[in-house]
């Protein structure tokens, strides 16, 4: 009682996101929802799957992949795992050799340094370390209208700092993000130096 939503207000309408009616109607759910309530206050987590991304070809969450070349299984087995879609890529450019499965586990995954690889799947292919966490955190931000519980943000960086760690959390909460960081993925040494497995965790 007295909430936003008791009062017809939609997590997207305290976003101040304007939303069409020509799909959904969404003043008639509102009204509904004035005169009669809900059963949940709240619908939509976006959480990360840890257990299910070691089998799949998935990301723990809604990041970029960690690596082209992962390490995936359980605590009784383990294999290593390449991009399907950048094998598939490759072969179509008739690129994909012996040379570049090396050269893909010397680099731990990253194409940035391969110069067989095109430009275009260097972009595409970019693994998380790679990817500016401004454009993880914009991400969010747009999926934030939509979310009425939260999400957990998973942030990458090589030797991260308390500096960069406190301007990225201040940049989440002035942008309005319920959880400004959930996880901080680190590492102290650069890709071609470590393997992909020995990535240091901090939460």
């Amino acid at each position: 009682q007295d909430s936003p939503l008791s009062k017809g207000s939609l997590q997207f309408d305290l976003w101040n996101f304007k939303v069409s009616n020509d799909r959904y109607d969404w003043d008639a759910l509102r009204r509904r929802i004035i005169r009669r309530g809900v059963a949940n206050a709240q619908l939509i987590l976006l959480t990360d799957t840890s257990s299910l991304s070691r089998l799949t070809p998935f990301t723990e969450g809604f990041e970029p992949l960690a690596s082209t070349v992962l390490v995936k299984g359980t605590a009784s087995s383990s294999y290593v795992s390449l991009n399907a879609r950048l094998v598939q890529d490759l072969q179509n450019l008739g690129l994909w050799n012996e040379d570049i499965r090396k050269e893909l586990l010397e680099t731990c995954g990253s194409v940035q340094s391969i110069s067989q690889v095109p430009e275009n799947l260097k972009d595409i292919f970019k693994t998380v370390w790679e990817v500016d966490e401004d454009a993880i955190l914009r991400h969010a931000v747009m999926r934030a209208p939509f979310i009425c519980q939260s999400q957990s943000i998973t942030l990458y960086r090589e030797n991260p700092s308390r500096a960069w760690l406190s301007d990225n959390i201040f940049a989440a909460w002035k942008d309005g993000l319920k959880t400004g960081l959930y996880r901080l993925r680190g590492r102290h040494s650069r890709a071609s130096e470590s393997s992909p497995d020995e990535d240091v965790t901090m939460t």
